[in-house]
């Protein structure tokens, strides 16, 4: 299981994906701006945050549960609403990591560019921990995770001009055996799923 994220995380994706309050969106997206494309080290730990948010959102009360006590209670007192709202129905944890899988895509697939023109790329440790995440997701019970994760798999994993190196399949050892081990998941059809999703993905992704 993933590690929980940190209450920074909870509080950008909430504002990411409410514009009611506008003055708050605006500074969530410039906030996510500036994550992103500082440097290496803050574009990695911001996507491994998201991947976190991803794959506990699948099993809430034990990833909040799992959370650092004192991040739980800066993130209640930062946003109460969400936090109240969250707490109120549980239903809306799949959306909330449906919503960190789909900015952890965007930033994944068209990275922030350097002054110099290099695109951002993961670097390690944040790669390693992205795929764990990644993996991990393909198994969860709510099919919309999965389908996140699987997307951002595939397009990264078959991507012939590797916008992820490290996500790219040949240098993602553990991905093939990870998928042909949930295939052969008779107990567990979520992560068979998953697994078949991202394989049909990969092979119509992937160069002719």
């Amino acid at each position: 299981i993933p590690p929980a994220p940190d209450a920074q995380v909870l509080s950008l994706v909430a504002a990411l994906s409410s514009a009611e309050n506008h003055a708050l969106h605006v500074e969530a997206i410039k906030a996510r701006d500036e994550a992103l494309s500082s440097s290496p080290e803050t574009y990695g730990n911001l996507c491994t945050q998201l991947s976190y948010l991803m794959a506990g959102s699948d099993r809430p009360a034990n990833m909040v549960q799992r959370m650092d006590p004192a991040q739980v209670e800066v993130w209640r007192t930062r946003d109460p609403a969400t936090a109240m709202r969250l707490q109120q129905d549980q239903t809306q944890w799949t959306v909330f990591g449906q919503m960190a899988g789909l900015i952890l895509k965007q930033a994944l697939l068209r990275p922030p560019v350097l002054p110099d023109g290099r695109p951002l790329y993961l670097i390690s440790p944040a790669a390693e921990h992205v795929k764990e995440a990644l993996l991990y997701t393909l198994g969860c019970s709510h099919a919309e995770l999965r389908a996140v994760a699987s997307t951002v798999i595939a397009t990264s994993a078959a991507s012939v001009d590797s916008v992820q190196p490290a996500l790219f399949i040949n240098a993602w050892p553990e991905l093939l055996p990870s998928l042909i081990h949930n295939l052969q998941q008779c107990r567990n059809p979520d992560a068979s799923e998953g697994a078949l999703s991202t394989v049909r993905k990969i092979m119509e992704d992937g160069p002719r």
